[in-house]
């Protein structure tokens, strides 16, 4: 019996489903790599110092693109989103005219009324503690105080640290 299942392992038709296998475990990997890119999770290195309290230029990043609503390849469709992004996540996306990557904290959402105040964060009247909300650096003149402005439907207010 031995010898039988020896021969068959050096038939010229076992080494062919062996490449067939192959070639198929290879695909399917392919095709559940693309699916998760494209839907689930992408990796982004961090290329400027705009967030650099929290994430230094040349970090890496994981995004979950699938609790916002991934977007389907070539088209401006979504799928449906598992939840909202509120203030405080850290989001990676495409400024509109722009072919680049933006990694940005979300510190209001469509609604909320924002403004500085000698260079410190209020949204709807309270001001933001945390320390990504303070302007750390020279005086950038009109930019430490401004407002009151409301956030538009369908938009976010989008920071870095």
């Amino acid at each position: 019996m031995a010898g039988k299942s020896r021969e068959r392992a050096k038939a010229p038709g076992a080494k062919k489903n062996r490449i067939l296998e192959w070639g198929e475990s290879i695909f399917v990997a392919a095709v559940l790599f693309l699916f998760l890119r494209t839907f689930v999770v992408q990796a982004f290195q961090i290329p400027s110092g705009s967030m650099e309290d929290t994430l230094l230029v040349g970090d890496f990043l994981i995004a979950n693109k699938f609790i916002y609503g991934p977007r389907i390849p070539g088209t401006d469709v979504r799928l449906p989103a598992i939840r909202d992004p509120r203030p405080g996540d850290i989001i990676v996306f495409r400024a509109p005219h722009v072919d680049k990557d933006f990694i940005k904290r979300c510190v209001a959402v469509e609604g909320d009324t924002v403004e500085l105040r000698e260079n410190a964060l209020w949204v709807n009247g309270e001001q933001r503690e945390e320390a990504y909300t303070v302007f750390k650096g020279p005086n950038p003149g009109s930019r430490s105080n401004w407002g009151p402005e409301v956030v538009p439907p369908g938009h976010l207010l989008m920071l870095g640290d």
